[in-house]
């Protein structure tokens, strides 16, 4: 092995200036009293960095950087040297030296870091590492819509660190007075994610969580939907029109009792998966991943064709008010039903009561389970989905067209009444 070029005098700012891919090793080293301080140059990079190259006591060998040249000079390169060898005849090792100091330079930063992390911060972290990742669009939106409107506003600047239980349950009891409970114990179980990452991720120092134990406290008991009862169909089907709630929901509503579909197909409808000839109503995407046609009575292709022909999108069935590019929501159909709800003659249901109506109805009629079941969707269950096969899509037609008929009489019945 080519040794170092070791002159036998200093070096000279000329010496540094001329060391090149030709020059032994690529190295050039001092002499005393610099012994130790050298140049290297290297070919990939065209770079030249400053070494010092010492022994300790126990005679291994070790090498520290220094510096560039001609970022650092040769002066400046041998005053660093002269500082880095006299440490190292004091006994101190002038490379662990340094890893101390960075160290101890990196634990000031970390604990600033920890000290100026705020709640703002905690949640933005989470929601681009693993809510961004993980939810779809809709999910994203609601994470952030829930800590935009009820937690940041009001502890988002605190210190994520100082957090208390104290704070948690304020920001929750401000959601349970507007009687929401439900919604404060999805704030707090994604408040607890969002907490629990940030501490397993070293962000936050290890304590116990602020948000922990809160679950009781915050407890939501939902109340079972119920079916709708034979009498009080056409007393909902009366009222609707006239409710005051928008003409969107209130007909999304009709089809929910036309169709039996979940909620989340029927405000999601697009003109091109209906198909207004044949009565058909194409879902690719469902809850239980498997696409269906749904069976459209008479009086569901009626409704249809007249809001066809009074659309404002060509893509969306039920389009929102002041954005045609997006479709309205459950929830918006769920809140404009409970904005209303206390003008309506039938009390104490929802929209999903009447995809519970349509099942129950369909069964006082004589409908067979496994036509009414496959009529609102539902995926057929251990053996019977491995052996059986068949759609039952006639079947479900003509049943479905019998519950519409059914649905006129009684509120033919009713007019009658009233």
């Amino acid at each position: 092995m080519a040794k170092d070029n070791l002159t036998k005098k200093p070096l000279t700012v000329a010496d540094c200036h001329a060391l090149n891919e030709n020059t032994p090793n690529h190295t050039i080293a001092d002499q005393r009293p610099h012994l130790g301080l050298r140049l290297k140059f290297y070919p990939k990079t065209k770079t030249k960095t400053w070494f010092y190259r010492y022994s300790l006591i126990s005679g291994s060998k070790r090498q520290i950087k220094i510096g560039h040249f001609p970022d650092w000079s040769l002066s400046e390169a041998r005053q660093a040297h002269a500082m880095l060898r006299k440490m190292r005849d004091s006994g101190v090792d002038p490379k662990e030296h340094r890893i101390a100091l960075k160290e101890e330079k990196k634990r000031e930063e970390e604990e600033q870091r920890v000290q100026s992390y705020t709640v703002e911060e905690l949640v933005g972290d989470f929601f681009e590492e693993k809510i961004v990742k993980r939810r779809a669009a809709k999910g994203q939106y609601e994470f952030k819509r829930f800590f935009d409107k009820d937690v940041l506003p009001f502890i988002g600047k605190k210190a994520a660190k100082d957090l208390s239980t104290a704070d948690v349950t304020g920001v929750l009891d401000r959601i349970v007075k507007r009687g929401c409970t439900r919604h404060a114990q999805v704030v707090l179980r994604e408040f607890q994610s969002t907490y629990e990452y940030a501490i397993k991720r070293g962000r936050i120092p290890e304590r116990r969580n602020p948000c922990a134990g809160l679950a009781e406290d915050y407890e939501h008991k939902t109340k079972a939907v119920r079916p709708l009862k034979a009498h009080e169909v056409p007393e909902v089907i009366d009222w609707m029109p006239r409710s005051g709630i928008a003409a969107g929901s209130w007909k999304a509503l009709m089809i929910y009792l036309y169709t039996g579909c979940r909620g989340s197909e029927i405000v999601a409808a697009e003109w091109k998966d209906i198909d207004l000839k044949r009565g058909f109503f194409y879902l690719d995407k469902t809850k239980t991943e498997v696409p269906r046609v749904v069976q459209l009575s008479r009086q569901a292709v009626s409704l249809l064709t007249e809001m066809k022909a009074e659309r404002t999108s060509d893509k969306w069935v039920f389009p929102k008010r002041y954005s045609k590019s997006l479709h309205i929501t459950q929830k918006r159909v769920g809140d404009a039903l409970r904005e209303k709800q206390d003008s309506c003659p039938v009390q104490d249901w929802t929209p999903h009561s009447l995809r519970k109506t349509v099942r129950t109805q369909l069964a006082s009629m004589g409908c067979s389970e496994a036509v009414a079941e496959a009529a609102i969707g539902h995926g057929k269950k251990g053996i019977v989905a491995v052996y059986n096969l068949h759609s039952y899509e006639l079947e479900c037609r003509d049943w479905l067209q019998k519950w519409a008929d059914r649905m006129d009489e009684l509120l033919a019945e009713y007019k009658g009444k009233s």
